[in-house]
This record gives C-alpha cells, sequence and structure tokens, in this order.
C-alpha cells in the first residue's frame, strides 16, 4: 500500500507541481484547496505526510496546523509547511515538522518525503 499524502494549498499551480514530487516517490497523493476542507478531511483521515501551504484563501494555515497539534493520531503524520511567515512557534515540541520557502525543488520534496515517512521499501 501507498504512503498517503495529503497536500493543503490554495494554489493549483503548486498543488500540481507538488502532486507530481509526490507521486513520483510513490505517494498517492489528495490535493485540497481550503482550511475548511482540510480540517474536514484531517478529522477522518491520517496522512502520513500533509503538506501545507500557510497562505490558504479562506484562513491561515497556522488553523490548519492547531487542529493536527491537537490530534495525538496525527502525531506522526511528516509535516511540511510551506510559507514565507514562518510558524514555527506553532510547532515547537513536534517532531517531524519541515518548514521551506515558497519554492521547493521536486527532486528534494520527493526525496525528504520519501526518506521521512519511511515507505521507501513499501513504495
Amino acid at each position: 500500500m501507498n504512503a498517503y499524502a495529503l497536500i493543503v494549498t490554495g494554489d493549483q499551480q503548486q498543488a500540481k507541481y507538488y502532486q507530481q514530487a509526490l507521486q513520483s516517490a510513490g505517494f498517492q497523493v489528495e490535493i485540497i484547496f481550503t482550511g475548511a476542507r482540510a480540517q474536514v478531511q484531517l478529522a477522518f483521515t491520517t496522512p502520513d505526510l500533509i503538506l501545507i501551504d500557510c497562505n490558504l484563501p479562506d484562513m491561515p494555515g497556522e488553523v490548519i496546523v492547531r487542529q493536527i497539534n491537537a490530534h495525538r493520531r496525527l502525531d506522526n503524520s511528516v509535516l511540511f509547511l510551506v510559507s514565507t511567515d514562518g510558524f514555527t512557534d506553532i510547532c515547537r515540541g513536534r517532531l517531524q515538522t519541515y518548514n521551506f520557502a515558497q519554492s521547493i525543488d521536486t527532486k528534494v520534496l520527493a526525496s525528504m518525503a520519501l526518506s521521512l515517512c519511511q515507505f521507501g521499501a513499501h513504495l
């Protein structure tokens, strides 16, 4: 079974960019374009990797990150934050959280995601 990655961004072009990178690493990818939809999805799923653009169209990404931090079942999910604002304070004490500037090289993203989620043997 493939590892499951959830991409949360309001930018369709960025979503495709991230999707291609993660699919090339063998992830099953789902894209969500609003914070409200992400809140619903995260209430019912446990992604192996969550990539959040902190500049969402309907709410700050910080709201979603706080929700993730509040759910113990999401403790093992690798969290990638894409933000120029750097929400490092809301992730203090959380393991497996990585902050990125707006542009991430697809090869670097794919390699890191694969290594961090430790699913290389299962993909």
